[in-house]
């Protein structure tokens, strides 16, 4: 077996590999062995026909097929692994030359990682640690609109018999109606809001104020065109709601019995305390990313480095993903999403290209000051995180690729073990 090298332009190089009739031999024994562990052939078990009722079973053609196939896959894998070549995309394979147990040349083009000059990222480091860093602090209404928070997250509701106002919980029965069609899909039964929120179309909730329980309203509303809900937007919709249900919100008093109710505090005291210490690591963590991202920023704008397009592509893939999830997360369809907002994926790629680049050279800095630094990650290490995503991701691990785990997991890793040389040499 041999091979030669040629380097791409933008990060790409071609494996040009040659097989002698001594290699293309122990493959073609591979590829009668692979047929012969599921051929039917009469008069012998799977696996045990000898070779030449295989090859004529099976026909020459699909076992010279084969060969190539077995070649190609175990040759490839050797010479990536014995030259230490890292690659980032499937290859992209070219037969140049097949003779039958004598000769196989073929190409494999391939994505690897670009070649990175790094910037001094020591002196980078301890520049930045010598600018003065932004004092965190706690005031005393961060605490206070947190406990409210907490409050209100356990008052309950009690039925009440008076006009609604703003706060209450109105339970809500409508249909709507443009031009006196009523449209369809767009009723709802039982639907619970809390009035003054605004959670529904402008001007809606206010129309329910003063309204008690059983009671009835008929109005018209303008629908602004930009308008999440696309049936009705830019039209003037006819709403005819009830009132089934009106609740107002009961909240408990907040003393010692409160702060013991919601977790191991002994009094109030306690409790506000520990908000306040929460909302400090909050801030404090806050700020130690705002740190690590400005440094490596500047590490990944000063180093050299010619990225593909494929990688750009990848990363932007990625970010329409991410996206997509979010927007699935908060219940809407990302389609009608894309048209709420007037814009396709290829507009959405246009906006996110900056960035897509921004975050592929910060992911190669990081990787390249791991390999400079000699960073390694230990079985164990590996082991305990890849269990907390797991946990983390719940009911999610069905249909996971354990693969892609396994390097996410690792890039993780990876990125927290350079983030914290970088901060030990901005504080040296």
């Amino acid at each position: 077996m041999d091979f030669k090298l040629e380097k791409l332009p933008k990060s790409k190089i071609n494996l040009i590999i040659t097989l002698d009739a001594g290699d293309l031999k122990k493959y073609a024994d591979q590829a009668v062995l692979n047929f012969s562990e599921h051929a039917k052939i009469k008069g012998f078990r799977a696996g045990k026909a000898p070779k030449h009722f295989v090859v004529e079973h099976i026909g020459q053609n699909r076992i010279n097929d084969e060969t190539v196939n077995v070649a190609i896959e175990d040759s490839y894998s050797k010479i990536l692994l014995e030259n230490d070549i890292e690659v980032i995309s499937r290859p992209k394979i070219e037969v140049v030359k097949f003779i039958p147990n004598k000769e196989l040349e073929y190409k494999a083009e391939i994505l690897v990682s670009p070649e990175i000059k790094l910037a001094d990222y020591r002196e980078i480091a301890k520049k930045s640690g010598q600018t003065e860093k932004q004092e965190v602090k706690v005031d005393k209404k961060e605490v206070k609109d947190a406990l409210n928070w907490i409050l209100n997250s356990r008052a309950k509701y009690i039925k009440i018999d008076r006009p609604s106002q703003k706060g209450d919980l109105a339970v809500v029965s409508y249909e709507l109606r443009n031009n006196g069609v009523k449209i369809e899909g767009a009723d709802q039964k039982q639907h619970p809001i809390i009035l003054g929120e605004g959670k529904l179309a402008p001007g809606f909730e206010d129309q329910l104020i003063g309204l008690k329980t059983g009671e009835e309203k008929e109005f018209s509303l303008d629908i602004p065109q930009d308008f999440i809900n696309h049936q009705i937007a830019g039209k003037k919709i006819d709403f005819k709601v009830n009132i089934d249900d009106l609740m107002q919100k009961d909240l408990p008093k907040l003393d010692d019995e409160f702060a013991k109710s919601i977790g191991h505090f002994e009094n109030l005291e306690l409790l506000e305390k520990s908000i306040e210490e929460g909302i400090l690591n909050e801030k404090n963590q806050a700020e130690k990313d705002k740190f690590r991202i400005a440094l490596i920023l500047k590490v990944a704008s000063q180093s050299e480095m010619d990225i593909s397009e494929e990688l750009i592509e990848s990363e932007l893939e990625k970010m329409i993903y991410e996206l997509e999830h979010d927007i699935k997360h908060r219940g809407m369809e990302f389609d009608k999403y894309l048209e709420h907002i007037k814009k396709t994926r290829d507009d959405l790629k246009k906006e996110f290209r900056d960035k897509a680049i921004e975050r592929v050279r910060i992911a190669l800095v990081m990787r390249e000051i791991g390999k400079s630094e000699n960073i390694e990650i230990s079985d164990e290490e590996l082991a305990e995180k890849m269990k907390e995503v797991l946990t983390k991701l719940g009911d999610q691990t069905q249909n996971i690729d354990h693969d892609r785990l396994h390097g996410y997991t690792e890039n993780i890793i990876m990125n927290e073990k350079v983030f914290e040389l970088l901060e030990k040499l901005a504080k040296s």
